[in-house]
């Protein structure tokens, strides 16, 4: 006889995976195996009444013949569990490190491989239903201690914590979990508990979640607020400021940062994709799409940032009090003589006067005031080589016949990078974004 019977199993499985009872979802796929989502079961042909999660369906879950997806926030806004999902190609050093992390806060994770064999779960769950705001907010801390998540990611970068979000905005059901052990892909050892040092599945999945550690109400709130209180490390050096070093960007030493100073570069520096929001909104795949562009890096034990956001990082440092040294490490080419053959306007040249004196900056003008002729009279004015990068081919060869019109450069002395064209000359080359994304090996790419 077994040690645990039918009953014993559906109460153990509904005690762990609590969400909303109200409502469930089951997985469907496309006859021609073409697509497969999941959809809330409903009670009536109307689709007005959800039906509601029994041990029935729990059943049918476990032996195979659905496979349900749980909505984990009721209506409170809390949850009995939180999930990180890892499906990277490293995914089992990624949730090897965040339960190591975990055990290091005395709190216990246990891992899931996915039903498709590529990926894990780590599952970590609770005495009691907890704030998803506070449980996202302890786990983002946890992923972020564990190099899940980089110093400079926004926390929300990492989508993939189940909850999703912190509370139900009251326009639908939030997001789903595919719930594990479900009968199929358990044939091939998946969707299945495992250690997570040798990813061997424990001999006994009812005997392991049986015995679960929960984490207590009180923990959760120890870590929160472990999590929350700011960090005050102060800034130093050897000479008691901030050395700014500046290359094609601005590097700044990683151990000369304190929290604040962190948080202001994450979030000034990560810029929202908006066409994540829109393939997200509209039920598209939004895999390997990123939620961020990030424009700050670390690297070793610097932190890069682009040159153009120095004022603003100086005069954050100015206000927080914060002394700091530039050192200029540019590389600085020879001058350039460039002969113009127009004379700009009144406008243009009020325009042209706020670049005099400046390294970096934006010229914003509307269209048809003359911003390409604005442009190559700043490349004469500052006497230096010039990269101009554009993203549609009417406007590369418009800077081409400008280039040749106005600075009688011929079209064939001109640097272009774009399509089959990979050659960089001074004075001036005109590159397509999208072709130096492209391109993998600079070895052969001189300067001519």
């Amino acid at each position: 006889m077994a040690e645990f019977s039918k009953q014993d199993r559906i109460r153990i499985f509904t005690s762990l995976f609590k969400g909303r009872s109200d409502v469930f979802a089951k997985r469907w796929e496309k006859w021609d195996g073409g697509g497969s989502g999941y959809s809330p079961v409903y009670s009536d042909w109307s689709k007005k009444k959800f039906t509601a999660l029994s041990g029935l369906f729990v059943e049918k879950h476990l032996i195979g013949d659905i496979t349900v997806g749980l909505y984990p926030i009721p209506q409170d806004h809390t949850s009995h569990f939180i999930v990180a999902d890892f499906d990277d190609g490293n995914w089992h050093e990624q949730a090897k490190c965040l339960i190591d992390e975990c055990a290091k806060n005395d709190v216990t994770a246990y891992l899931e491989r996915s039903r498709s064999g590529k990926g894990g779960h780590v599952w970590c769950f609770f005495e009691q239903n907890y704030s998803a705001y506070k449980s996202r907010v302890i786990f983002f801390s946890l992923l972020r201690a564990s190099n899940n998540i980089g110093d400079f990611d926004k926390d929300d970068s990492f989508d993939r914590l189940f909850p999703n979000q912190d509370r139900l905005t009251g326009k639908g059901l939030g997001n789903l979990i595919a719930l594990p052990l479900q009968g199929q892909p358990r044939k091939n050892g998946n969707s299945i508990f495992v250690d997570p040092t040798s990813l061997e599945p424990f001999p006994d999945q009812w005997k392991l979640l049986s015995s679960v550690e929960k984490v207590s109400v009180e923990k959760l709130d120890a870590l929160f607020a472990k999590f929350t209180v700011p960090k005050e490390n102060p800034v130093h050096t050897k000479n008691g400021e901030i050395l700014i070093t500046l290359f094609e960007y601005a590097s700044l030493p990683k151990g000369d940062m304190n929290s604040h100073l962190t948080t202001f570069l994450r979030e000034e520096l990560n810029f929202f994709n908006a066409e994540y929001a829109m393939k997200k909104n509209m039920g598209i795949p939004t895999y390997a799409l990123e939620k961020y562009f990030k424009t700050v890096l670390s690297e070793g034990g610097e932190v890069l940032v682009p040159r153009g956001f120095l004022t603003h990082l100086k005069l954050y440092l100015q206000e927080q009090g914060i002394p700091l040294k530039i050192l200029d490490r540019r590389n600085h080419p020879e001058a350039i003589s460039l002969h113009l053959s127009f004379e700009l306007f009144d406008h243009q040249k009020e325009a042209r006067t706020y670049f005099e004196k400046a390294d970096c900056g934006v010229l914003i003008a509307p269209p048809g005031s003359g911003k390409t002729i604005m442009g190559l009279d700043l490349i004469a004015k500052k006497k230096l080589p010039a990269l101009i990068l554009v993203h549609r081919k009417q406007i590369y060869d418009q800077w081409l016949e400008r280039i040749e019109s106005f600075l009688n450069i011929p079209k064939k002395d001109v640097g272009q990078f774009a399509s089959n064209k990979k050659s960089v000359k001074s004075p001036i080359t005109v590159a397509m974004v999208q072709s130096l994304a492209r391109q993998k090996d600079w070895t052969e790419k001189r300067r001519v």
